[in-house]
């Protein structure tokens, strides 16, 4: 039997769309043409919500970055890249951990593919681009700014949506009811959970009453509930499984999000597949053209004022709601199903061969967390990084 190439994939062992993205593309791979591994990363000191659902693969590695101890670079690589093997295949990356360890500890028979999905993915694959040789984003603007940065390397430069699977339900008009508001995403300060109770305030002022349902998790869930304790409009879900989050979806007219920090949320795609019109920030220069004039808004970062006003006219307009529900529902099933964009991400992995370049390394210094080496005593290591602070 001739023995597949190896894919190991790279996520976030915390509740997150990085996670749902992996989840949706090998739920639905039917090729069968890699022997696949998912590391999962654990940093010790993040509160947030744990992934205890697995990916249903023969091997998955949860693997804990020990920053309570003090642990630098060097140390966690040294352990990390004992589950890298140096088989034939590829490595599907996202964050800094795993790329520093494979420039200290080079695997020459893996081609090395990073996945942008937001700003400071963006850093990394700048930092670490002579180490990478696919760039992948399922937001056009990054696609567009690593050729701009690296026009050199425009060939293996790809922007490929991702996709979520559709189920065949939408929401029902609301012609004349309260409207019903929806967030889902990690209850995360800089998603903007904060401005939620604010935006309901500045409607509340102008005599406008809307339904809030607060779907997620994450550290900022039990500040979020005490900050509208007494509002009898408000509703919080940590749903088990997708199909009970779209049982809540489909009972919203609108998806909200005022972050200042996202790349393109699955959530926002999994509120538009049922209809759920988006009001959200404009978090990067590109969410204006995957949020389309005629689908949804998308509102400068930090103007609350704006997002009131926004659904204001919604309430008053139930027309122009309903017709961007309809659109928002049919461009979610022409561009993001996931049976086609899963084929199309194992496509491309499966011409990892085509894109290897030659291992190159780089010394990279780390101006704060990780400066210290390896070699200085633990006990050291607070009294340096406090002074590089």
């Amino acid at each position: 039997m001739v023995k597949k190439p190896e894919l190991i994939i790279f996520s976030n062992y915390i509740i997150t769309g990085i996670g749902s993205f992996y989840r949706n593309m090998l739920e639905n791979e039917a090729s069968a043409a890699f022997d696949k591994k998912v590391i999962q990363i654990s940093y010790d000191t993040w509160p947030d919500a744990k992934m205890t659902k697995p990916f249903g693969l023969s091997e998955e590695i949860i693997f804990e970055v020990k920053e309570k101890d003090q642990e630098t670079m060097y140390d966690m690589a040294r352990r990390l890249e004992k589950f890298i093997s140096n088989e034939d295949g590829l490595l599907v990356t996202n964050f800094e951990t795993e790329l520093f360890a494979m420039n200290v500890y080079p695997k020459n028979n893996k081609t090395v593919y990073f996945i942008c999905h937001d700003d400071r993915h963006f850093e990394i694959a700048k930092r670490f681009e002579f180490l990478i040789d696919v760039f992948i984003s399922h937001n056009p603007v990054y696609a567009d700014w690593f050729r701009e940065q690296f026009p050199a390397r425009a060939k293996d430069t790809f922007y490929i949506p991702y996709g979520i699977r559709l189920l065949p339900v939408k929401r029902s008009e609301n012609r004349d009811r309260t409207l019903n508001i929806v967030w889902l995403a990690r209850l995360v300060e800089h998603k903007g959970i904060k401005y939620i109770p604010v935006i309901d305030q500045l409607l509340k002022d102008k005599g406008v009453r809307v339904n809030w349902t607060i779907i997620g998790d994450g550290p900022e869930k039990e500040p979020a509930m005490k900050s509208v304790e007494g509002r009898d409009n408000f509703s919080f879900h940590t749903p088990p499984d997708y199909k009970s989050v779209v049982d809540l979806l489909q009972q919203q007219d609108l998806y909200i999000l005022p972050s200042r920090l996202d790349g393109l949320p699955v959530a926002l795609i999994e509120a538009m597949s049922v209809g759920c019109v988006p009001v959200i920030s404009e978090f990067n220069p590109g969410m204006k053209k995957i949020v389309t004039a005629d689908m949804g808004f998308v509102l400068p970062v930090g103007d609350m004022e704006k997002f009131a006003e926004t659904i204001i006219s919604l309430d008053r307009d139930r027309q122009k709601l309903e017709q961007l529900s309809r659109t928002s529902r049919d461009r979610v099933y022409a561009n993001y199903d996931v049976n086609r964009q899963a084929a199309e991400y194992f496509n491309l992995f499966g011409r990892y061969k085509e894109f290897r370049r030659e291992k190159k390394s780089k010394k990279l210094l780390y101006p704060r967390q990780f400066l210290v080496h390896a070699l200085i005593p633990k006990f050291l290591r607070g009294p340096i990084k406090s002074l590089v602070k």
